[in-house]
């Protein structure tokens, strides 16, 4: 059961280590079956050791504290009056004769008091009937044991201290799942609301267990019934308790504005195919599989009736080179998304609400949205002094969002200095808005600036062919120099991808808006669309004042199909709303299959995915 009602009302907590070395045992408080230590708050300016002391004298009828076992001091972001809370552990042992007393205890703890032995923690450790796992740390440090728990990377421990400072936000790209929460938008500001909501359901508990982690996932649109599997997913430890740090990363994992795409699409389907392995074995059986192959389905509303989900669970079987019914482990998993053996999966896994919204609801339900009580106050009625004259308002703050990137244009029209202003939430808050208003665009504008985004990388490799290969010349034998043809193929299936949402989105009649160029009948001439580039369009659509609208028949007859559509399915997913793509004739699958496309994308990207010398 949570200690607060809310993280307003946090305050220091000590709690009570008893221990009887007699027969190695501690001693637990239980309640609704989840085990933790005697323990109670103390509010500020009063004594520890006398609050902890009260709680050992209601139990046992005499005062005794030994030692300090552990002090953990907690980061608090956000709070009114405080920058921290504090627990500390104190630590006691008794003899059979003082534990025998605690079974007459009266009070608060009466039918409430169990003792366990090392086997015991463990089955209560697995069955997550442990408020939290580091009660296994505190029974061996008692015992002087080795017995402990994977201690988190964003704690600081020495000897018996242990402390969260504000470093626990995550901050900049210094690993993969740092790029993870940058790809998901959960800024520096949602982060410190999100841990502040995390210290308050936990505290005195530095760890999330699946009891707490249940009550939020509803919330995000998850089942219930889907909490155990996600909270696997979520262990990356298989401590069965969650640090902040890896509830964050689990969050931006399932968040649905987090771009499927590089290092986040891999550690996503890391956690998706934990999720999948409902026996934790390291493998997806038949079944769990067909799970997998299920929610595909669903996510594009095909029929998941069990005769079509078998059929096509073998079918993907099949496609992997794998025996029917054989147990996939994660590796196998990860080479079949990347080689598009199983297709879809930035679809499934995700959330229907993201974090941002949800603390956003949070605070407002319990009126402590800081925006609120601004607005509130600034928005009031002008007031009145003593003296009964008016007295001029306050000044009204306004909110604010940083843009993602700057940058500076030269005169000739080229693009220079482009920074991500991401670098600055070290310093300040990226935005004040507890929902951002343009989550859309800002994911846009990383597609358009960051060069490490997959259509940017696409754009290069496409710009480095047309500089290796004479585009002017269709009969010039044709180069892929240094460039990686499986890796062009896999990014270009990637931009495919992601684009088709794009276009299912769009109406089936365009508006478009003057001033706005018009070209036609491309026919895979990438010299002329590059032409066409460096006179009308030269830095970028994105930053182009016109519209572009072309209309269809871009692959067949020229020898340059496949650079013409990675350029044009490029810049739409970067400018969706510049960019604008009707389909022609030779955009059906027979047409093409009568002229040169059909077979020059064989050759050029199946061919290379499937390790074929070309």
């Amino acid at each position: 059961m949570a200690m607060f009602r809310n993280s307003d009302e946090l305050c220091d907590v000590v709690s009570a280590a008893v221990f009887c070395a007699m027969d190695s045992t501690l001693m637990l408080t239980v309640e609704n079956s989840e085990h933790w230590l005697p323990s109670v708050k103390v509010p500020a300016g009063q004594s520890w050791e006398k609050a902890v002391a009260k709680e050992v004298l209601d139990i046992f009828g005499i005062m005794t504290i030994d030692k300090v076992l552990k002090v953990t001091k907690v980061y608090l972001p956000r709070h009114a009056t405080i920058n921290y809370v504090i627990h500390v552990v104190f630590a006691t042992t008794v003899d059979p004769g003082v534990k025998n007393k605690s079974k007459n205890t009266m009070g608060k703890y009466r039918g409430k008091v169990r003792w366990v032995a090392e086997a015991d923690l463990a089955k209560l450790l697995t069955s997550h009937n442990l408020k939290s796992p580091e009660i296994v740390e505190y029974f061996g440090l008692l015992k002087k044991s080795n017995l402990g728990i994977d201690r988190p990377e964003e704690y600081m421990t020495r000897d018996n201290f242990c402390e969260s400072c504000d470093d626990i936000i995550v901050t900049g790209k210094g690993s993969t799942h740092h790029q993870l929460v940058e790809a998901s938008g959960i800024d520096k500001l949602a982060q410190e609301s999100l841990l502040k909501e995390f210290v308050g359901w936990c505290f005195p508990a530095n760890y999330m267990n699946v009891r707490v982690f249940s009550r939020l996932i509803p919330d995000l649109g998850w089942p219930k019934e889907a909490a155990i599997s996600l909270f696997t997913s979520a262990d990356i430890k298989n401590r069965y308790g969650l640090s902040f740090r890896e509830f964050l990363y689990f969050l931006a994992t399932v968040d649905p504005n987090t771009s499927h795409g590089g290092a986040a699409a891999e550690i996503r389907c890391r956690f998706m195919f934990r999720y999948y392995d409902r026996d934790k074995d390291g493998f997806l059986k038949c079944d769990e599989f067909k799970n997998v192959i299920s929610d595909l389905r669903r996510s594009k509303k095909m029929p998941v009736d069990a005769p079509n989900v078998a059929k096509e669970t073998s079918e993907t079987y099949k496609a992997m080179g794998a025996a029917d019914g054989s147990n996939i482990s994660v590796m196998d998993f990860l080479k079949a998304i990347c080689d598009l053996k199983i297709r879809g999966t930035s679809m499934i896994f995700r959330s229907s609400v993201g974090i941002i919204k949800y603390l956003k609801d949070v605070q407002e339900k319990s009126g402590r949205s800081a925006a609120s009580a601004v607005s509130s106050a600034m928005q009031g009625s002008v007031a009145q002094n003593p003296r009964g004259k008016m007295t001029t308002p306050p000044m009204k703050y306004l909110d604010y969002e940083v843009a993602v990137h700057t940058l500076r244009i030269q005169r000739s029209g080229n693009a220079i200095n482009i920074e991500e202003m991401k670098t600055l939430q070290e310093a300040i808050s990226i935005t004040t808005l507890k929902q951002p208003h343009n989550e859309q665009n800002r994911r846009i504008s990383m597609d358009l600036f960051s060069q490490r985004s997959v259509s940017n990388e696409l754009l290069k490799g496409l710009r480095y062919l047309t500089s290796i290969n004479k585009i002017k010349e269709p009969k010039a034998n044709y180069t892929w120099g240094q460039l990686d043809p499986a890796n062009f193929a896999r990014n270009l299936i990637n931009v495919c991808n992601q684009v088709k949402e794009v276009f299912r989105a769009e109406p089936r009649m365009l508006e478009l808006s003057s001033p706005c160029y018009i070209m036609g009948d491309l026919h895979g001439n990438v010299a002329d669309l590059l032409h066409f580039e460096r006179t009308l369009w030269h830095i970028g659509p994105g930053l182009s004042p016109s519209n572009l609208l072309f209309l269809g028949d871009y692959v067949d007859r020229g020898a340059y199909s496949i650079e013409v559509i990675s350029y044009l399915f490029s810049y739409k997913l970067q400018s969706p709303r510049k960019m604008n793509l009707v389909r022609g004739n030779h955009e059906i699958r027979d047409v093409q299959k009568m002229f040169t496309f059909y077979n020059y994308f064989v050759v050029m990207v199946v061919f290379p995915l499937l390790g074929c010398a070309l």
